[in-house]
């Protein structure tokens, strides 16, 4: 019985030392199938959140660790392609606002020119304005002239004779009118 024992106890220890070699084995095959790989990963998404977009992992299985590393590549050409984007969308705002901010220039020019118009039109216009007045006064004293003038022929005697009036027939011009403006000689 003693030998049966022995012989049951060698066996279940060559059991248990057979069973921990296939575990150690079994972890080891584990570890580098799943522990490696997502250390790897790991790794990569730490450059990845630095700012590190040319980090790729190559898959080196089919299960889900393999769909993880194409999930990871995928995501990391995502980011590149929108870090692009936002760089080219950057410089094409730049060159909206450089082109924007000229022509606001030019605008401010133009207003600038227009307002010079106007105020130089302005100008004009009170001239001509003024010009118009000194004419129209020029009519009325004509006028008033022309109303002396047809008196003072109304005004004759029986005899034909002109009757004598004091004072010219015509009203000066102002001082300030302008040059050639009509009144009598002094």
């Amino acid at each position: 019985l003693e030998a049966r024992v022995r012989t049951y106890l060698l066996i279940v220890c060559a059991l248990i030392a057979a069973a921990g070699g296939i575990s150690a084995l079994m972890a080891r095959r584990l570890r580098a199938q799943i522990s490696r790989p997502l250390d790897e990963l790991v790794s990569n998404t730490a450059s990845v959140t630095e700012g590190d977009l040319t980090q790729t992992l190559e898959r080196s299985s089919d299960d889900e660790i393999g769909e993880l590393v194409d999930s990871f590549n995928a995501m990391t050409r995502g980011l590149r392609a929108l870090v692009l984007q936002v760089r080219q969308s950057i410089g094409e705002v730049s060159e909206v606002s450089r082109v924007l901010e000229e022509r606001g220039g030019s605008l401010a020019n133009q207003a600038q020119r227009q307002k010079a118009a106007i105020s130089e039109s302005g100008e004009s216009i009170e001239q001509v304005s003024d010009s118009i007045r000194d004419v129209n006064s020029n009519v009325e004293r004509l006028a008033d002239a022309s109303r002396e003038t047809s008196s003072w022929k109304s005004a004759k005697t029986s005899s034909g004779l002109p009757a004598l009036s004091f004072g010219p027939p015509f009203r000066a011009a102002p001082a300030d009118g302008p040059a050639g403006a009509g009144g009598c000689p002094d």
